[in-house]
């Protein structure tokens, strides 16, 4: 009799200490790293000062649809550290695979600007310049680019939390990955056309920590690290406590205390079936 197979591996159980655990924690951090170096690449090396070509965040959040058609079946992908912290908080990944997610971004965002650079034509209008790859305050003083990156970010969290939402309606939560396609990528051309002209759009401290210390530059580098990392623990809660249906005080208690937090369990309903339960037993009297 052929043994049980190992259970299968995925983001959100602890892996074991085995090479088919491990294999899988390379292959979300190498995914990871494809996905973010693509869109990277297409980020900085795309110029959209030449005649007919489209705005920016056109090609942008065309690559972030392919991304997420090609890696999805992997690491999501998640693309940014901000979406990996937002998973981790709402217990959707474990923190090794936070890690091996993490890393891979740093490096595709590494691998992604390295490509750029050396690919860019030389009419490129950034290239001879200390701000290729940048991301950069215009128009606006700092405290407003924080608000602009926080707010974009906590929104951009938000569609992706309610995607993965256990307790949407079935209209919502059918066909997921192909609405998903679809939803992200206009969201993501909405976020880059409002943000684009005044902050790059970055919700990545990545993508614009690897260009600050190529150019050694950190003058506004805060702007892009506190905005998007407050968006990731405060966008869950807010979304967890408030938007979920699931959403109950019950709930929010195992979120926080209990080993075996499970993301399927309607608390609110089990609860009230437990009190229920309880008050029934308490008027029954015993025979004899």
């Amino acid at each position: 009799m052929r043994p049980n197979p190992l259970p299968k591996a995925s983001m959100s159980s602890w892996p074991s200490r085995d090479w088919y655990h491990v294999r899988f924690l390379l292959r979300v951090c190498i995914s990871e790293m494809f996905a973010v170096s693509a869109l990277i690449f297409t980020h900085m090396h795309y110029d959209a000062t030449l005649p007919y070509n489209l705005p920016k965040a056109i090609p942008c959040s065309i690559a972030f649809g392919w991304a997420i058609w090609i890696f999805g079946p992997i690491s999501g992908p998640q693309l940014s550290p901000i979406v990996t912290v937002s998973l981790l908080v709402t217990r959707r990944i474990t923190i090794f695979h936070l890690l091996a997610s993490m890393i891979g971004q740093f490096l595709g965002v590494l691998f992604g600007f390295l490509l750029a650079l050396g690919l860019a034509a030389n009419t490129h209008p950034l290239l001879h310049t200390s701000t290729f790859g940048m991301s950069t305050v215009n128009h606006v003083t700092t405290i407003q680019a924080v608000g602009l990156e926080f707010v974009a970010s906590t929104w951009l969290i938000w569609v992706i939390l309610a995607t993965l939402d256990e307790f949407r309606a079935v209209p919502w939560s059918q066909g997921h990955v192909s609405m998903f396609y679809s939803v992200f990528l206009l969201t993501r051309l909405w976020l880059e056309a409002v943000l684009g002209t005044y902050t790059g759009c970055s919700l990545n401290p990545f993508r614009s920590l690897i260009p600050a210390i190529f150019h050694r530059k950190f003058e506004t580098l805060w702007v892009y690290i506190v905005g998007p990392s407050a968006a990731a623990i405060l966008a869950p809660l807010v979304y967890e406590t408030v938007l979920s249906d699931g959403a109950s005080t019950w709930r929010f208690r195992a979120w926080f205390t209990r080993v075996d937090f499970d993301r399927y369990l309607d608390y609110k309903r089990d609860n009230a079936k437990d009190n229920a339960t309880s008050s029934s037993e308490r008027f029954i009297q015993p025979e004899g």
